[in-house]
């Protein structure tokens, strides 16, 4: 009989364990979350880039382009000596967005502005997240077409209230500017920004143009052949011409599909050109395959 009750205690100890666990994890989250009550020892902010993605800073304050995801990531540093753990649920329940714009409040979208009066906390899946001290860690996306309407040109100032529980504290992050602009696209089937190119940039665009005429390999010479995106630094100029039959071509077919097609395909042109004298720094063709 005692050999018996062996065997089963020591096949219950998982099940004990990890029940253990769950009971310990619970009485953690429990006391994380009346500290988390007043949370003025977690620092929140808002990031453009993951500082692991290594991307150029000049990147990083750029402008966003209109008619793109406008999104920005959560950030939070716990400043305690303790590790923290939270449930995060319903992003309208923990975040209150203040977006301005000269001055003037930008609304919630109207949809948006019931769910964030409802102030439902649990109407979604939760996400377990823990806090480690003086670790920076990345919590989530702000996604504004979220939150508001489709974002006219101009400059922007946000900032986010952040709560972890009901009846919590705020928390303020610091306020980050940005702005929203027309973009790199000068030609499209939309779009038609070319006579608002200033001299350098018309006589930039001119250059490049005539090359790509000029050049017996690329197929395609109408300037309605292509969406064409004009950029530049402080050295150069740079104009970019992609082909619009090529991008049709490619959202159904492959590579293997052109090796016997008949109909034509165009080339993606790129030019680098330098701001002193025009004069071409860098021309790539792109061929279809």
């Amino acid at each position: 009989m005692n050999i018996l009750r062996m065997i089963i205690t020591i096949a219950l100890l998982p099940i004990l364990a990890q029940l253990s666990f769950g009971q310990e994890k619970l009485r953690k989250w429990e006391e994380d979350s009346s500290l988390l009550k007043y949370p003025q020892f977690i620092r929140v902010e808002f990031a453009r880039r993951l500082p692991e993605l290594n991307e150029d800073p000049a990147d990083v304050n750029k402008p966003f382009t209109q008619g793109r995801k406008v999104y920005f990531r959560l950030i939070m540093t716990n400043t305690s000596a303790e590790p923290i753990d939270s449930l995060l649920n319903n992003p309208y329940f923990h975040n209150r967005l203040e977006l301005t714009k000269d001055g003037r409040i930008v609304p919630y979208r109207k949809d948006i502005a019931e769910i964030v009066a409802a102030d439902n906390e649990f109407d979604r899946h939760p996400k377990f997240i823990q806090l480690k001290p003086n670790e920076p860690t990345y919590v989530s996306v702000i996604d504004l077409s979220d939150w508001y309407e489709p974002l006219s040109l101009g400059k922007y100032q946000l900032r986010d209230r952040f709560r972890f529980v009901q009846s919590g504290e705020w928390v303020e992050t610091p306020v980050v500017m940005f702005e929203v602009d027309e973009g790199p696209v000068i030609y499209d089937e939309r779009t038609n920004r070319i006579d608002k190119l200033n001299q350098a940039q018309r006589k930039a665009f001119s250059v490049a143009l005539n090359a790509l005429i000029k050049d017996i390999r690329i197929p395609e010479k109408k300037l309605e052949a292509y969406d064409i995106e004009f950029m530049e630094d402080a050295e150069t100029l740079i104009v970019y011409f992609h082909s619009r039959s090529r991008r049709r071509y490619f959202e159904t077919k492959s590579c293997e599909d052109f090796k016997n097609q008949t109909e034509v395909v165009g080339w993606d042109a790129y030019y680098r050109l330098r701001k002193s004298d025009y004069s071409f720094l860098v021309t790539v063709f792109g061929p279809p395959c």
